[in-house]
């Protein structure tokens, strides 16, 4: 079974056989078109959509995954880089909830070396208004008690506007940085309700152990500073 599906994830007909597969047992709700790349450990896409019962929600232009199958071998997923051109996301995704209990899972560890978005567009209905922006990335997923992530964010469009997030945390231990500066009618001043704010400027810290952690607040909002400690 195995070499029969080497085999045809190798193949153009194949590749053409898992779209149309994805497209019939998900009703139309994920459409995957240009398959390509050498399956298991480079694979390529050309456009990714999603669906939910108001239509289309998410494509995914030009992605590329790279990462280490016998990973798995050790329980770890090894993703050397996760790439794509561009996102199109214009409003939250709205399924049924079906209200069935979810059961606890304990997923291998993930480690990423090189998360790139070329061109991320997020629609009004998430951010208040339009965002164009790249966001590159990395980190290690362990569990939702150990992790170490960190995002880099640059607007692309009228905006301009720089976003850096990291955080790495354990049982014992948490660290977590977070710098923003933000023009003024940046997506922050509309998702707090406060269009009108002006510029945005903050630094955020937290270290420490997690039963006493040290927190450091630098903010700049229009002519108004606060710092805390």
């Amino acid at each position: 079974i195995a070499v029969g599906v080497y085999v045809l994830a190798n193949s153009d007909d194949g590749r053409r056989l898992i779209e149309r597969t994805t497209a019939q047992l998900t009703h139309g709700n994920v459409q995957l078109a240009g398959l390509a790349g050498h399956f298991p450990e480079r694979l390529q896409l050309k456009r990714l959509e999603l669906r939910d019962p108001q239509g289309l929600w998410l494509t995914i232009d030009d992605a590329a995954l790279q990462w280490s199958p016998s990973s798995l071998l050790s329980y770890r997923v090894d993703v050397a880089s996760l790439t794509a051109a561009q996102i199109e996301m214009p409003r939250a995704p709205a399924y049924p909830n079906d209200h069935k209990p979810t059961k606890t899972h304990h997923w291998p560890t993930v480690h990423l070396d090189r998360l790139e978005v070329t061109r991320a567009e997020l629609g009004a209905a998430l951010t208040g208004s339009d965002v164009v922006f790249e966001l590159r990335g990395s980190g290690t997923w362990v569990s939702p008690q150990q992790a170490a992530l960190r995002f880099d964010a640059r607007r692309l469009d009228a905006v301009p506007s720089l976003y850096h997030a990291f955080a790495q945390f354990n049982a014992q231990q948490l660290q977590a940085q977070l710098d923003l500066q933000e023009d003024a009618g940046g997506p922050l001043a509309h998702l707090v309700q406060v269009p009108d704010i002006g510029a945005l400027s903050i630094h955020l810290t937290v270290a420490g152990p997690r039963e006493a952690v040290q927190t450091t607040l630098r903010l700049k909002a229009g002519g108004l500073t606060a710092n805390a400690n």
